[in-house]
């Protein structure tokens, strides 16, 4: 690749023998290989089959005839371009190739097993740099292992600044597990667009698991991709509904750029969902407006939601239970406006979660919230039970929609302060309606 004159005094090298200026690209250069691998996009466009990076070029077929076809228009199209090729560096006619730290097949995507030899046989990190060598290594092949970033939870504890390097049993009983999921992966089936297209998604109370997959003629279902993140500070707070819609929108995210302009079925094994994000349902008046943003997000998209039972949906749980690592957490300029108007009030956020975990039946509900278990039928508890799927937690205070409930212990309070103007009992309804 020739380097442009006005370029060539910045590629000055010094010799023995005076100064010299590259008149063609160098090895090292940053942007070197992203200029090469646009020349060869060019030169390789429009060539059925064929895939390249850098300089190594994938020529693939469905049957002998139509391989040798792609292989013989690739081979011109290089001879066009002026492009040799070194014969010891070629293979041809392989059933299976070695491709990126990849086996690449028939029947999908396999793990290289000489790449993951040095994850195997690898010993126990003794410091933070050989960890983030090691979870470098491993996240790689992050797409064929199920729930990978809850099965690296003990181990990315480690990487915190605030966290005192110490390897303990749980630690290492995460660094085998992580290696012996690693010679079981699964294999990865290649993306078909004519094949339907499902999304099974899941959460933990620390993480989050997508997996995306082709459901066959025959009934087979074989993923493409797997994907998993520990939840943040922040999330780790979220209602359970929450939770779960979060790993949806995690789920739609990841995998745009399979999902975007198709029509899939989305997975779930929470019901609530199956209404609150259907795509033939609308939202809740009264649902909490972090799920109203996802409902819109997922709106740009065209998928059927539908519910499975926790026992058939192990493929998406697993991942939520092995996630990877916690990422930084925005905060939503919306809520902060929120809670700055809350501080204005008669009682503090402190003071109603305080009266709230000693509240009978608001820590019962509150507990229901948080976790997403199912409880026997209470008639004091029926009140909040019939609208769980609109009640959500924020720093510890119960809320019903963008109301805050008060706690039994509080309500004098507040009737005084909402009386202190004497307003009559429609005013004071009004007043107190509006937190």
């Amino acid at each position: 690749m020739h380097v442009d004159k006005e370029s060539r005094d910045m590629l000055t090298i010094n010799t023995h023998k005076g100064l010299f200026r590259y008149c063609r690209l160098p090895f090292g250069i940053t942007s070197a290989p992203a200029l090469f691998q646009r020349a060869m996009d060019q030169i390789l466009s429009g060539l059925q089959g064929v895939q390249c990076y850098l300089d190594d070029i994938l020529c693939t077929g469905a049957n002998d005839e139509e391989h040798l076809r792609n292989l013989d228009a690739t081979l011109q199209r290089l001879r066009e371009y002026g492009l040799r090729l070194r014969k010891e560096k070629c293979e041809f006619l392989k059933s299976s190739v070695e491709y990126l730290g990849h086996v690449i097949d028939a029947k999908g995507l396999h793990t290289s097993p000489s790449k993951i030899t040095a994850i195997v046989d690898a010993p126990p990190p003794e410091n933070v740099s050989q960890l983030r060598s090691f979870l470098g290594l491993l996240n790689y092949y992050g797409r064929f292992i199920p729930n990978l970033a809850s099965l690296l939870q003990p181990l990315h504890e480690l990487l915190c600044q605030d966290k005192k390097w110490k390897w303990t049993n749980d630690c290492q009983k995460s660094f085998q597990r992580a290696k012996d999921a690693l010679t079981t992966s699964e294999v990865l089936t290649h993306f078909n667009p004519s094949l339907p297209i499902q999304l099974a998604c899941d959460a933990s109370p620390y993480g989050v698991g997508a997996v995306i997959s082709h459901m066959f003629p025959n009934g087979e279902e074989r993923p493409i991709a797997f994907a998993s993140r520990t939840l943040n500070k922040a999330e780790t707070n979220y209602a359970q509904l929450e939770r779960e819609a979060l790993s949806i929108v995690f789920g739609v995210r990841k995998f745009h750029q399979y999902l975007y302009g198709r029509k899939f079925t989305l997975f779930t094994d929470h019901r609530p969902l199956t209404t609150i994000l259907g795509p033939h349902t609308g939202i809740p008046s009264l649902a909490a407006s972090r799920l109203q943003r996802w409902a819109l997000l997922l709106s740009a998209h065209s998928y059927d939601i539908k519910y499975r039972k926790a026992d058939s949906h192990c493929n998406a749980d697993g991942l939520s239970r092995l996630p990877l690592p916690v990422t930084k957490h925005e905060p939503n300029t919306v809520e902060i406006f929120y809670f700055k108007n809350v501080e204005k009030s008669p009682v503090t956020a402190s003071q109603v979660k305080k009266a709230t975990r000693s509240d009978p039946e608001l820590s019962v509900v509150m507990d229901i919230v948080i976790k997403g278990q199912s409880v026997s039928d209470s008639f004091t508890l029926k009140p909040f039970l019939d609208r769980r799927w609109e009640l959500t937690v924020q720093s510890g205070c119960l809320l019903w929609g963008r109301r805050v409930i008060i706690p039994q212990s509080l309500r004098t309070k507040m009737l005084e302060q909402l009386h202190a103007g004497h307003s009559g009992i429609v005013k004071m309804k009004e007043m107190a309606r509006s937190y």
